[in-house]
C-alpha cells in the first residue's frame, strides 16, 4: 500500500534532485476555462460598419439588408470581367456594409448567394486599391464568425499574405486583420497560416508600422499566431518573438503593450526550451517594471508571462527572481482582481518549489507567510489554493531552517484550517504531504508542531477526512495520524480495566487524560522518536 501511495506521488511531487520539473504549469480548472472562454471573445475582431478614408462619400449613410444581396450580385454579374465598372466597386461596398452591422449580419445568405468568389477575385493585386480594400474588409467580416473555413477554402489567403506587402498602409492593415482572424478560427488554421509563411510581412509591418492603427491590428494578428495548444512548432513562430518583446520596451498604445504580452505568455507557456526563446530576448526585467503601471489589463498576461518562466529550471527561475519580481509580486496580493491575486501566488508557488537561495529571498519579505496564511483560509477558493502551494512547496522542499520559520509564522494553522475547509482531493493531499515533513521534523528535533496542529483542531480534521469519499484522501489521513499520534494500537495499550458491580469495565489511563480533566487538547499524544522513514522526504511538488 504504501508503495502505490509512493508511485501516486509522483504525479505531484518531483525529487530534489531533478528541480527542473518540479514546479507546476497552470491547472486547466473550470474558472480558468471561463476565463479562456472570455478570451475566446478576442480571437477574433469584426470590423462595424465606420466611414473609412478610403472609401467615405455621402453615401455611407445607405443601409443594406439581405433584400439586396440580389440586385448586389447582379451588379457583379454584369460588370463581366471589367473590374473597372462602377457597379463592381458599388456592389462590394454595399455586401461590405451589409456584413459591418452590429446585430446578425447576413452571413450565409451571402455565401449562399455565391458573392465569396467575387470577394476573392478582386483581391487581385493588379485590382485598384479601393477594390481590394473593401474585399478584404467583407472577408475579414465573414472571417470573424463561424464561417471561416468558407474564406481559406475560397482560396482567399494567398493573396491576403501578399497583401501584407501592399504599398497602400490600410490595404495591409486589412489583410492583417482578416489573417489575424483566419488564424484565431482554430488550431488547424493557425498552423496553416503560419506555414504559409505570413509571418514575414506580419513582421515587417510590426517592425515598421505605418499607423498606430496598423500596429494594434498586427501586434494582435501575431498574438493569435502564438495562442493555443498544441503550441505553434517552435520554428516557425520563433521569429515573432524578438519584435513582439521589443514592442514592450517601446512606446506604443496600451492595447498593442497588451498583445504583445499574451503574445510572449502563450510562447512561455511551455518546456524549457520554449520558456527559453522567449528570455532570451532579455525581456524579463521589461515585464517586471511593467508590473507598477497598474494597468489591471495589462497586469493580468505580464504576471502571467513570468509565472510561465518560473515554471522553467532554476537557472530560468533564479533569472526572474534577480530581475526583482518578488516585491511587486507581493505588492499585488491586495488587487481587487481574483485572477490577479490568484495567479501572483501561483508564481510565488514555484518559487517556493525552488532552490534554499530561492526560498531564502521569499523568506526575507517581511510577513510575506503570514499574508499567505491568510489568503489561504480567508480568500476566494482559487485563490487559497494557490496560496497554500506556497506554503505547502516551503514545507515540502525547504529547509529545516525554513520549514520552522513558515511554520512558525502561521503556516502550520493555514494548513490546519485546509484540512477542514477544502474539498477537492489534490489539496488535501498536497496539504498532508506537507504536514508529513512538518511533523517528521518535529519528531526528529523534539518540536511542538505535532501538539500545535492538534491545538488548532488539526486532529479533529484528520479523523474528519477517515470518511472523506477519496480513498487516497482517507488512507493519508489514517496514515498521519497512526504515525504521529499513536494510532489506536498505541491508544489500546493505556486502557485499563476495572470492576463495577461485580462487572469489568474499561476507562482510559491518566496519561491520557490530565488532572484538569481537559481530555480534548490531549486527544492523541504525540510519538517522537518512533517516526518511519519518510518517503516523501526529498520529492517536491509539481
Amino acid at each position: 500500500m504504501l508503495a502505490a501511495r509512493a508511485n501516486d506521488r509522483k504525479q505531484l511531487f518531483k525529487k530534489q534532485n531533478d528541480l527542473e520539473h518540479g514546479r507546476r504549469r497552470r491547472e486547466e480548472t473550470t474558472t480558468q476555462l471561463r476565463k479562456a472562454k472570455k478570451e475566446e471573445q478576442l480571437m477574433k475582431r469584426r470590423q462595424a460598419a465606420q466611414p473609412h478614408a478610403l472609401n467615405a462619400t455621402e453615401d455611407d449613410k445607405r443601409v443594406f439588408t439581405k433584400a439586396d444581396i440580389p440586385s448586389l450580385m447582379n451588379d457583379f454579374i454584369s460588370a463581366g470581367s471589367n473590374m473597372n465598372d462602377p457597379k463592381v466597386f458599388s456592389a462590394v461596398q454595399g455586401f461590405r456594409r451589409m456584413l459591418s452591422v452590429e446585430d446578425s449580419p447576413p452571413v450565409d445568405e451571402v455565401l449562399e448567394a455565391g458573392a465569396l468568389r467575387f470577394f476573392v477575385g478582386l483581391l487581385d493585386p493588379s485590382n485598384v486599391h479601393t477594390l481590394v480594400f473593401e474585399a478584404t474588409w467583407a472577408l475579414t467580416n465573414i472571417a470573424s464568425t463561424d464561417k471561416t473555413q468558407a474564406v481559406v477554402d475560397g482560396g482567399a489567403l494567398p493573396m491576403l499574405i501578399q497583401h501584407l506587402h501592399h504599398p497602400v498602409a490600410d490595404v495591409r492593415e486589412q489583410a492583417a486583420w482578416c489573417i489575424g482572424n483566419i488564424a484565431g478560427d482554430s488550431q488547424e488554421l493557425r498552423d496553416l497560416v503560419l506555414g504559409s509563411g505570413a509571418l514575414v510581412g506580419l513582421i515587417l509591418n510590426l517592425k515598421d508600422p505605418a499607423t498606430a492603427s496598423l500596429l494594434g491590428n498586427v501586434t494582435w494578428a501575431v498574438s493569435n499566431l502564438c495562442r493555443g495548444k498544441p503550441s505553434p512548432q517552435k520554428h516557425l513562430i520563433q521569429p515573432a518573438v524578438g519584435p513582439l518583446a521589443e514592442l514592450l520596451g517601446r512606446t506604443v498604445g496600451p492595447e498593442v503593450m497588451v498583445d504583445a504580452a499574451w503574445a510572449l505568455s502563450y510562447l512561455a507557456d511551455g518546456d524549457n526550451d520554449r520558456i527559453d526563446m522567449v528570455m532570451e530576448t532579455g525581456v524579463t526585467e521589461v515585464l517586471v517594471q511593467l508590473l507598477e503601471k497598474n494597468h489591471l489589463a495589462l497586469t493580468t498576461p505580464v504576471v502571467r508571462t513570468l509565472g510561465n518562466f518560473v515554471t522553467g529550471d532554476d537557472l530560468q527561475t533564479q533569472t526572474v527572481v534577480e530581475a526583482g519580481v518578488i516585491e511587486p509580486i507581493v505588492g499585488l496580493l491586495n488587487h481587487p482582481s481574483k485572477g490577479i491575486r490568484k495567479e501572483c501566488c501561483w508564481l510565488l508557488s514555484n518559487i517556493a518549489a525552488g532552490t534554499e537561495d530561492q526560498i531564502d529571498m521569499l523568506v526575507e519579505v517581511d510577513r510575506i507567510f503570514e499574508t499567505m496564511a491568510h489568503i489561504a483560509q480567508n480568500d476566494r477558493h482559487e485563490v487559497r489554493k494557490e496560496a497554500l502551494w506556497v506554503i505547502a512547496n516551503v514545507f515540502t522542499t525547504g529547509t529545516e531552517e525554513q520549514l520552522r520559520h513558515v511554520a512558525n509564522h502561521e503556516g502550520l494553522k493555514a494548513l490546519a484550517d485546509a484540512l477542514s475547509s477544502m474539498k477537492d482531493s489534490k489539496s488535501l493531499i498536497v496539504v498532508m504531504e506537507a504536514l508529513d515533513k512538518v511533523f517528521e521534523v518535529s519528531a526528529r528535533r523534539d518540536l511542538n508542531f505535532t501538539r500545535e496542529f492538534d491545538e488548532w483542531g488539526g486532529i479533529d480534521a484528520l479523523e474528519e477526512l477517515q470518511s472523506h469519499s477519496s480513498e487516497e484522501v482517507y488512507e493519508k489521513a489514517v496514515e498521519l495520524i497512526e504515525k504521529y499520534y499513536g494510532g489506536d494500537d498505541e491508544e489500546d495499550e493505556n486502557v485499563a480495566p476495572s470492576q463495577e458491580n461485580g462487572m469489568f469495565s474499561f476507562g482510559t489511563a491518566k496519561q491520557l487524560f490530565p488532572a484538569d480533566g481537559n481530555a480534548d487538547s490531549d486527544k492523541y499524544a504525540p510519538v517522537f522518536g518512533q517516526t518511519q522513514a519518510n518517503s516523501a522526504n526529498n520529492i517536491r511538488m509539481f
